[in-house]
């Protein structure tokens, strides 16, 4: 009969042992819950910039986070005149720093030949006629011993072109640096390399030679060795606009 009274009393503690044990999980629950957001919302406040720090040390907290490879600026190809870009096509684009030393024995043209492409007369008289200071009948009577080459083209851009070509005669090579705009007007010329053979009087049959070099800030180095063994050097540069300056 003791029994009898004491069950609902067991029944109700037990009810009760539930209900807590319930509790008591969900209060483990919810407290990992609210730990998992407060990593969270730390691991955020650590990757945030604040708004008044340094330029500096906002730089560095978007690279740390994505590193990006820089990108090199390269300047839109100009815009020639079509007879003009298509005498500059012919000459063979060569970078910088550039160097021409020649080296042609004698100044055998028939080497020159097998080298360069040879510019016809149409275009010696529209491109070269003032750098040569020739005309058209000049360039025409030379025609039988004279010839004019492609040699190359060292500097392309937006304000100018600076291309080299080799005339060749009689034994002797001489390499001009020219300059002209966009419209295939000349700007400025130089002797930029040669092989000089000395055709007369006691000296005959001796050469000189004249090395050229361009750097990449556009500085420009000419060295003249002359029969005597000693050497002269000229420093230029080509400006902004395209004209090729002495500096001394």
């Amino acid at each position: 009969e003791m029994g009898w009274v004491l069950a609902p009393f067991y029944d109700l503690l037990n009810v009760k042992l539930i209900l807590m044990n319930k509790l008591f999980l969900s209060f483990i629950v919810l407290s990992l819950i609210f730990w998992s957001c407060e990593n969270s919302n730390t691991d955020e406040d650590q990757n945030q910039v604040p708004e008044d720090a340094p330029i500096e040390e906002i730089t560095t907290s978007v690279n740390t986070s994505k590193e990006k490879a820089p990108v090199e600026k390269q300047e839109a190809k100009p815009k020639l005149a079509p007879d003009f870009a298509e005498f500059v096509a012919k000459f063979p684009h060569v970078s910088l720093p550039y160097e021409l030393n020649p080296d042609f024995e004698g100044g055998d043209n028939e080497d020159a030949e097998n080298t360069y492409a040879k510019i016809p007369l149409e275009q010696q008289v529209k491109y070269l006629s003032v750098p040569e200071e020739l005309k058209k009948a000049d360039f025409e009577e030379m025609a039988e011993y004279t010839d004019y080459y492609f040699v190359s083209s060292p500097v392309i851009n937006s304000n100018y072109t600076a291309v080299i070509y080799g005339r060749f005669e009689m034994g002797s090579i001489f390499y001009y640096l020219c300059t002209y705009d966009n419209q295939g007007k000349f700007i400025s010329g130089i002797e930029f390399a040669a092989y000089n053979m000395l055709g007369a009087g006691p000296q005959a049959g001796q050469y000189t030679i004249t090395h050229g070099k361009i750097d990449k800030d556009m500085n420009i180095t000419v060295s003249f060795d002359d029969l005597d063994g000693s050497s002269t050097t000229t420093k230029y540069k080509i400006n902004e606009n395209g004209k090729i300056m002495e500096i001394k």
